[in-house]
């Protein structure tokens, strides 16, 4: 059963939740809503001032072609034709560009030529006795006046107290530069008509003349502001959409907020049962992780105890077999022929041989069992890399190989265990010594920096590829392809030596080119080095 204080307190967050819930919905689409009236209202301003502009570029276009017209100039200039104006002059310009008034200023101000269209509606005004404004627009026209090139001035102003898109160009002949004498100005009124055509087809509701400081501003021929602008009804499409959307999210929200009391409720009742199951569960893994640390703790001891017997079996007929041979060697119950002398010479080298094999995997084994006792203490390199040096040396002159050990820099002590680190150089000795060439020579060295300490194993052997290089420390694996080896080896030496440098704390590099030689670097950390001269002192 679910108390009733924690009932009552999960009702109160319910209806907290609910009124938050409905608060935020509530700003999150009033800000909506008010930044998308606003981005609307914008564009539709945008798009507004681009008709009007393009409105104006296409009159002021069609003025200074129809003005650099030759047979207009020359026209002018010589006698009146009725019948050429009402064919190319006054009611064809208003036609082919959809104008409502036509006039030819004298650049005296004098009106050479005026046309009205006729009108269906009847105009507040009489924008032809305007004369004023008619010759102001000439004036512009021919102040802006520019040789060769028709530059007219067009913009919006008012015209007999009417508004208009006016343009006036002066008319000269393209062929002689000569200064003009007229002027042209063509006058389109701003009619509701006209308005309202332009709204329909750019779809701005309600489009009108308005006064300054209400819509979009427009520019006169001059180049100022407009004395009146284009005002327009926007659409506020953002309040029609939070009128319809509003109650459907606020109904949305009211179910969301009962779903989640409802989920709310049903885990409560179900957390108790979920918490017995989870205890449950984790008391089951933590036994199957008892019982697989006990599995892998007695295969570890059935490993072991089968190394130690298999090694103790193998062992002792080998050192039987050994034996043997080295007694009937010695030839004590009488001469042997010179071939069985060689057959037991086989013998003793592959009992001997088979013997290093089963020592290095016991060795290997303990290894990786952790059961090797490291006796970390100062061992001095010099001693070791000495008494290394003895023994190898047999190896080397059997190939008539220069074993050459530079003990200049080896008078430094560093922390390890004298006889895994002497295993260590005798094994990485030993291989040098394997696969280098006969007549050719290995080096030992020793260098010391800030860091770290360092023993180099260098030969002139085969070389080991790059794609091996990395496989190296791994039991089994040799640098010699083994569909070509020439070599005798288990690949065991180096894995142990990988082993032993990681339990005295040290690191094993290998470097290698194929023909040309390998290089081979014990390093131990500076922080483990001991200088000779501090001991003395």
């Amino acid at each position: 059963m679910v108390p009733r204080r924690s009932l009552a307190a999960l009702g109160i967050s319910t209806v907290l939740i609910i009124g938050t819930f409905c608060a935020v919905i509530a700003w999150i689409l009033n800000t909506s809503t008010a930044s998308l009236d606003r981005m609307q209202t914008q564009g539709e301003n945008t798009l507004l001032r681009t008709v009007a502009n393009d409105y104006k570029g296409f009159l002021a276009l069609s003025i200074a072609d129809y003005t650099a017209w030759t047979e207009l100039y020359r026209y002018l200039n010589g006698p009146p034709d009725a019948n050429w104006e009402k064919a190319n002059l006054g009611p064809y310009v208003a036609r082919t560009f959809s104008i409502d008034g036509v006039f030819i200023v004298s650049r005296k101000g004098r009106i050479a030529y005026a046309y009205q269209r006729r009108f269906a509606e009847r105009l507040p005004a009489d924008f032809v006795s305007d004369q004023q404004t008619i010759r102001m627009l000439a004036r512009l026209a021919f102040r802006s006046e520019i040789p060769d090139v028709q530059v007219p001035a067009a913009g919006f102003t008012r015209i007999g107290g009417m508004p208009a898109l006016v343009a006036a160009s002066t008319i000269r002949d393209s062929s002689v530069a000569l200064p003009s004498r007229f002027a042209l100005v063509e006058i389109r009124l701003l009619t509701p008509q006209l308005l309202s055509g332009l709204g329909i087809a750019h779809n701005i509701h309600g489009l009108r003349v308005g006064v300054t400081g209400e819509g979009t501003s427009l520019q006169g021929p001059d180049g100022k502001v407009a004395e009146f602008t284009l005002a327009w009804r926007s659409s506020r499409a953002g309040e029609e959409l939070l009128g319809h959307v509003l109650p459907v999210m606020l109904f949305v929200g009211f179910l969301a907020v009962g779903a989640l009391f409802f989920v709310a409720f049903m885990s409560y009742r179900l957390a108790s049962q979920l918490k017995a199951r989870d205890q449950r569960l984790l008391e089951t893994e933590l036994e199957s992780n008892r019982m697989r640390a006990d599995t892998a703790e007695e295969l570890s001891r059935s490993k072991s105890a089968f190394i130690a017997n298999m090694s103790h079996e193998l062992r002792t007929p080998l050192n039987a077999i050994i034996g043997f041979s080295e007694l009937m060697q010695t030839q004590i119950f009488g001469p042997l022929s010179m071939r069985y002398r060689g057959y037991l010479d086989d013998i003793h080298s592959s009992g001997s041989h088979l013997l290093e094999i089963v020592n290095a995997i016991l060795q290997l084994s303990k290894l990786d069992a952790g059961k090797t006792a490291i006796d970390l203490r100062e061992v001095s390199l010099r001693e070791s890399i000495i008494e290394v040096q003895r023994i190898a040396t047999i190896l080397a002159d059997k190939k008539n190989i220069r074993l050459n050990a530079d003990l200049e820099n080896t008078t430094i002590f560093v922390m390890a265990d004298q006889q895994a680190l002497k295993q260590v150089l005798l094994n990485l000795i030993s291989n040098a010594i394997k696969f280098s060439p006969v007549g050719s020579s290995v080096e030992v060295f020793a260098e010391k920096t800030k860091a770290t300490c360092a023993i180099y194993v260098r030969d002139q052997g085969c070389g080991i590829p790059p794609d091996t290089v990395a496989k190296l420390g791994q039991p089994f694996v040799q640098a010699e392809s083994a569909f070509s080896r020439q070599y005798q080896g288990t690949g065991l030496g180096l894995a142990i030596s990988f082993s032993l440098a990681r339990q005295m704390d040290a690191a094993l590099e290998i470097e290698s080119t194929p023909n040309i030689g390998t290089t081979v670097k014990l390093s131990f950390k500076r922080s483990l080095i001991t200088a000779l001269a501090a001991n003395a002192a």
